[in-house]
């Protein structure tokens, strides 16, 4: 439209840079001046420009997400009062929906937000399945896990007949049935730890991550993991199993079953360049006669050494 700016401002009301999200607000001649019996948030979509000094020039917040690409396409992320964040992670459920809509046996989905018993934030999946089969959980969490960071993949999956909506089209979000919380938590049965390490990294978990127990499949992103609690995580296993693990293979094995794959794998290789060095040390103060001597004592035995 001419005589119109779409503008993208960050959360202190200044511009954003190129690729930087940020609410989009309008300025434009030809908008309204206000809602009919505006209640107090609708009437803070209307406010002076910051730039100007102009009381009749005013910007509206539409309630988008979006940022600048260079080529100066406005490319919009959805809305700014759906984000929430999860495990420190700043999540946009509509790019999730986005990904999960893709799937070939998802008809339409959506995915929202709640919180569990300790107030902690989650991600809630709603899919209507394609066909009369259904689809899988499990298939569902791959798939999302092969194209999304792990924070963005959601904990709890409801499966529906269809999505509830508003008279516009749009999905009711008020209508969509509250997961069972018991059932988020029991989703992948509880397997005890079986040897010394996963129980000494069990008991590492639910200090951390002050939960009631831990099976070796659950995940640990999953139970309210994030990066300083990684952190932590890293530092009592080295204190416990004199292990120096770095924080990546935390991030890429986020069970304790596989975590204790990953710490066994590294020790095995510490005992292997430990004994490594003694070999190398014990040659290093043998004579040129005694290397002589122990060369061809292996190869009259026939050794490949």
């Amino acid at each position: 439209m001419p005589s119109t700016q779409a503008l993208v401002l960050n959360e202190h009301g200044c511009l954003c840079g190129v690729g930087e999200a940020g609410e989009i607000v309008i300025r434009t001649r030809y908008r309204t001046k206000g809602y009919l019996n505006a209640n107090e948030s609708d009437a803070r979509r209307f406010y002076q420009n910051p730039f100007r000094d102009d009381p009749d020039d005013l910007l509206y917040r539409t309630g988008d997400g979006g940022r600048y690409a260079i080529d100066g396409t406005l490319e919009i992320l959805g809305r700014v009062d759906h984000q929430v964040k999860v495990r420190g992670v700043r999540v946009e459920p509509a790019e999730i929906t986005a990904v999960l809509s893709n799937h070939p046996d998802v008809r339409s989905c959506v995915v929202t937000s709640s919180k569990d018993k300790d107030e902690r934030v989650f991600l809630i999946a709603y899919v209507v399945p394609q066909g009369a089969d259904g689809v899988e959980r499990e298939a569902l969490v791959g798939y999302l896990r092969d194209r999304l960071p792990l924070a963005m993949v959601p904990t709890a999956f409801v499966i529906l007949d269809s999505l509830p909506r508003l008279p516009n089209g749009k999905v009711d979000r008020r209508a969509l049935p509250p997961p069972e919380l018991d059932a988020i938590s029991d989703e992948r049965s509880y397997a005890a730890p079986r040897t010394p390490m996963e129980k000494t990294l069990a008991e590492i978990w639910v200090s951390v991550l002050g939960v009631g127990r831990v099976g070796i499949h659950d995940e640990f992103f999953a139970l309210g993991g994030h990066s300083l609690r990684a952190m932590q995580v890293v530092s009592r296993i080295r204190d416990a199993l004199s292990v120096e693990l770095p924080i990546r293979d935390l991030f890429e094995n986020t069970t304790i079953a596989s975590l204790s794959v990953c710490i066994t794998e590294a020790q095995a290789s510490g005992i292997r360049g430990a004994e490594m060095d003694d070999m190398i040390r014990e040659i290093q103060n043998l004579s040129e006669e005694e290397l002589k001597a122990i060369i061809e004592a292996e190869s009259e035995s026939g050794s490949d050494a």
